[in-house]
């Protein structure tokens, strides 16, 4: 029987779904869409050579490091235990995940919409309009690092990461999903957030035009991953042991399919 707070998550559940799966769309469009170069782009070591083009820059790159470092803020404030807490006493434990996927997507998008490109400067730049097998190779790169992320997060649970798993059990009178998870993956969990290092940094990093703000944002971003997020032999042994599962059991099910 669906109770009274059945109304309110199961909604908010799903817009969180919808909601949080346009962000990270947009997200992969602003992160690795190849930018076209501009000839009056200059080296980033020459930035000291043009004062009235430093100082123009100056305010787009304190915006966009302030929208940087506001969701780095609100990334790590949604999932601290005070926060966690709150949502417990409120009643709404089984959301939790869903308000943070909403809120996190929110600051993404802020970030996005409100992001000013810093055309002065750039550290390097690749040529990618008039080069098509250049362009296909940054394209190629970032797909892959996106699948990768795609399939840790395969491994983590995606309809839990999503917010769907928390509710669904929540009306089936089940245990929240945690409960079934074995140690090492509570403990993987707590201690990472989100799969993939190394591909986010790629993501950040291997881009055709490294702008003031591109780099701003990478630097930083790369930064509070490696600082906030980390891990240890334990880990990465899970993630092994997990991925050979994970193998063994697409080659059982595409024997099965031969037959």
């Amino acid at each position: 029987m669906i109770k009274f707070r059945h109304l309110v998550t199961v909604p908010v559940s799903l817009f969180s779904f919808a909601y949080t799966l346009y962000a990270v769309g947009q997200l992969i469009w602003f992160l690795s869409v190849p930018n076209k170069i501009k000839k009056e782009y200059t080296w980033l070591l020459n930035i000291l050579d043009n004062p009235s083009r430093f100082e123009a820059s100056l305010l787009p790159i304190s915006l966009d490091t302030v929208l940087a470092i506001l969701f780095i803020f609100q990334h790590s404030l949604m999932r601290s235990n005070l926060v966690k807490s709150i949502w417990n006493k409120l009643g709404l434990s089984t959301i939790e995940r869903s308000i943070y996927n909403i809120a996190t997507s929110g600051a993404l998008l802020i970030l996005i919409k409100n992001w000013k490109t810093v055309p002065a400067f750039n550290l390097w730049s690749v040529d990618v309009e008039n080069n098509t097998s250049v362009y296909w190779a940054f394209v190629i790169l970032h797909i892959f690092a996106w699948s990768v992320i795609c399939g840790g997060c395969v491994l983590y649970e995606l309809p839990e990461l999503l917010g769907l798993s928390q509710v669904y059990n929540d009306v089936n009178n089940c245990l929240p999903p945690i409960a079934y998870k074995s140690s090492e993956l509570r403990r993987l969990i707590h201690r990472v957030r989100h799969p993939s290092f190394l591909a986010l940094t790629v993501i950040l990093w291997a881009f055709n035009l490294m702008s003031l703000d591109r780099l701003i944002l990478a630097f930083l971003w790369t930064t509070y991953m490696y600082v906030a997020w980390n891990t240890d032999d334990q880990d990465v042994i899970y993630h092994r042991s997990q991925l050979a599962k994970k193998k063994l059991e697409l080659k059982s099910q595409f024997r099965y399919s031969r037959y």
